[in-house]
């Protein structure tokens, strides 16, 4: 909301074009928030469990600015994560259930902007030559693919509800995340009811549930 103030038609704007004898509304958007993003995407991604903040905030921009190619960058980092920052498991790249945990909450907060979302009508990027209409990112190929990182992340967790404490994970029944991702539990899903054989063949895991 605060991001669409900047840009919105304030009469307000308008005067102080005219007292400084420049479009002020165009300089907020090219000299501010575009230059920002520009400089901001010169960056490589790197696919880590903090990546989702970055990419939520791409989404709030594209949004708030209403520009389709911006969405559309943003989606397709977003298929591109799924598939890059996990293993074929499902496991994710760093591998503690933590920052799998992490990573997943940032991105189902990310894409919550964008749920929904149709282009402009008759619009088509670009880039890579398509249409979006009523977003889904549970659908698809993207969609079956962050369902198996869910899973993963699901498949070490405790009936306590938290994580068990392989990798660099920590046991600790105190600890809560930050916003987005401030569950109580360290896992995505619910408490498990009953114990399961699962395999993480990516991550070296088995999981010798009996019942």
């Amino acid at each position: 909301a605060a991001l669409r103030d900047l840009v919105c038609d304030s009469p307000e704007l308008g005067k102080l074009s005219a007292e400084m004898e420049e479009d002020i509304r165009t300089k907020i958007l090219d000299d501010l928030l575009y230059r920002t993003i520009k400089v901001h995407l010169q960056w490589p991604f790197s696919y880590g469990n903090m990546y989702g903040h970055r990419l939520g905030g791409m989404a709030q921009c594209g949004m708030a600015l209403g520009d389709p190619m911006l969405v559309h960058a943003v989606v397709r980092e977003f298929a591109k994560c799924v598939q890059r920052g996990f293993q074929y498991d499902g496991t994710i790249s760093e591998t503690a259930p933590g920052y799998g945990r992490q990573l997943l909450n940032r991105l189902i907060w990310c894409m919550g902007f964008l749920k929904g979302y149709s282009d402009p009508e008759g619009y088509v990027d670009p880039i890579d030559g398509t249409s979006i209409k009523n977003f889904d990112p549970e659908n698809g190929l993207v969609g079956t693919r962050l369902a198996r990182c869910k899973a993963a992340v699901d498949a070490l967790a405790l009936p306590t509800g938290y994580a068990l404490a392989v990798h660099d994970e920590e046991y600790s029944p105190e600890m809560k995340g930050p916003a987005p991702s401030n569950a109580e539990s360290k896992i995505y899903g619910p408490r498990p009811t009953q114990s399961v054989p699962r395999l993480l063949g990516a991550t070296g895991h088995a999981v010798l549930g009996a019942g």
